[in-house]
């Protein structure tokens, strides 16, 4: 039973569904109490869906009809960052600058095919070092922004498929 509730779990938290992701992991944690792994992901819900939820001003940032030249100053600034970051190897920062870039100024320069690129590169670095969860998440982030690119798509199909055969071999994953 712990098992399918995990898996739940990760499947609502990998397509980003966090609020029933959440549900599953405190109904695990109301039957396995002081489980380590039910505290550890309640908090990691817990803290992708603060870094996520939209703020009032975000909300009323959004009705403005045209950026202001400051905006557009700092969309220039973070940007630049962004391509210097992604150019000297340092993915998640680039990500960063380019994730503030698309919530300011979403058509800006592109923004978005450089996140594309970002989350793949990352992804894949995750997936070097045996993150396959993370590198799942990250794998969905880009493929929200490009449903129909088949690359990232068979990453993340690729990758399920692993951690399914590692769960069949081990049930510590």
């Amino acid at each position: 039973m712990f098992e399918v509730m995990r898996d739940r779990t990760a499947m609502h938290y990998g397509s980003g569904d966090f609020k029933t992701a959440l549900s599953t992991v405190d109904s695990a944690a109301a039957i396995y109490a002081d489980h380590p792994w039910c505290t550890e992901m309640r908090n990691r819900i817990s803290r992708e869906m603060s870094r996520r939820a939209p703020s009032v001003e975000t909300a009323v940032a959004k009705k403005a009809v045209a950026p202001s030249s400051e905006i557009i100053a700092g969309a220039d600034a973070a940007y630049l960052e962004g391509r210097q970051l992604f150019e000297s190897g340092d993915l998640s920062n680039a990500i960063e600058k380019w994730e503030t870039v698309d919530l300011i100024a979403p058509a800006y320069k592109s923004v978005r095919t450089y996140l594309i690129k970002a989350y793949k590169y990352l992804g894949v670095e995750l997936y070097g070092k045996n993150k396959l969860d993370d590198a799942i998440a990250i794998w969905r982030k880009a493929s929200a922004l490009d449903p129909e690119n088949e690359e990232i798509a068979d990453y993340i199909k690729r990758t399920e498929s692993e951690i399914s055969k590692l769960k069949e071999l081990s049930y510590e994953y």
